[in-house]
């Protein structure tokens, strides 16, 4: 059976929302609870005032985005009138902090804070609950050299699988310790088998910039994070599970070889695309917060006496 995949990249590290100064952190990006239990949903908001209003999504599979609520932090809190579930969530006091007293199964969906700023609303990463049966089951992780090709590239990967739920967070850095983001020595692209619940980062290094010689892979699971350290050089393995080298039939080889191709494909399309979509974005911001300000001027010209009429 032909393996199906997802491919993305990350452009932003998605837990951090910055905006026009506004910053939106939903720290948990995952949570799993059974059914009667409570939860509190974490956002931390930066950039606003004590009277401006932060409001909570929530988005089911396959439904559009529907609001739940809009709160600020001197207290005041107002329930949208059109939501069927608006009863069984609050905020805890003093923050901006969603909380689902006795939670029912109809609750799992994905939950996201926003708030506005320059005539855009800026939304978290958003978090996502599960609410089941079954308990949550941490991550197998591995980690292994994929390819270290004449280009003067090298491909480490670290791979997570047979957890539920299967989300998790990658955070790669190097030997000091400092987060490796992109730039013109790093690239960052993740894949995710759906049928296998196996998902593996990628990290792609220029060698000809080299700034460590080994790296720690960091996976968040739910609230729990685990760590493996990986060599820059072609690697042994992890301590969950050692990678052996094998010897392929020349058909086998050939084969693997044409799908890594192919894979390395579509990850630099994505790249390009995604890149093109955040230029996109970017610009329209720009073009909106130029189009409020003429039309403020505007306003203000008409309001304001003329010096014909002053004299």
């Amino acid at each position: 059976m032909k393996m199906l995949t997802t491919v993305y990249t990350f452009l932003f590290f998605l837990g951090v929302e910055t905006v026009l100064g506004l910053t939106i952190k939903q720290s948990a990006f995952t949570w799993t609870k059974t059914v009667e239990k409570s939860i509190y949903i974490k956002c931390e908001v930066d950039g606003i005032s004590n009277t401006d209003y932060v409001h909570w999504y929530q988005q089911k599979d396959g439904e559009t985005l529907k609001r739940i609520l809009y709160v600020n932090k001197a207290g005041s809190l107002l329930p949208d009138g059109n939501h069927p579930e608006r009863d069984d969530f609050t905020v805890t006091k003093g923050s901006y902090d969603l909380k689902v007293k006795e939670l029912k199964k109809i609750h799992s969906a994905i939950y996201y804070c926003a708030s506005w700023m320059g005539g855009v609303k800026v939304f978290g990463s958003g978090t996502r609950l599960y609410v089941e049966a079954a308990a949550p089951v941490g991550p197998k992780l591995s980690a292994y050299s994929v390819l270290k090709p004449n280009n003067g590239k090298s491909i480490l990967a670290c791979q997570a699988k047979d957890m539920f739920p299967n989300l998790v967070r990658f955070t790669w850095k190097d030997q000091s310790d400092t987060e490796v983001t992109l730039s013109d020595t790093y690239d960052l692209l993740e894949q995710k088998d759906e049928e296998e619940d196996r998902v593996t980062s990628m990290l792609i290094i220029d060698q000809q910039k080299p700034s460590s010689t080994s790296y720690t892979c960091s996976v968040q699971h739910e609230d729990k994070h685990n760590e493996i350290k990986i060599s820059a050089e072609p690697l042994k393995g992890s301590d969950s599970e050692t990678v052996q080298p094998c010897s392929p039939k020349v058909d086998d080889h050939k084969h693997g070889s044409s799908e890594l191709v192919h894979r390395l494909y579509l990850f630099n399309l994505t790249y390009v695309s995604l890149l093109v979509k955040n230029v996109l974005y970017f610009c329209a911001v720009g073009f909106l917060l130029y189009k409020r300000r003429v039309e403020n001027n505007k306003t203000f010209s008409k309001t304001s006496p003329t010096s014909n009429q002053d004299k």
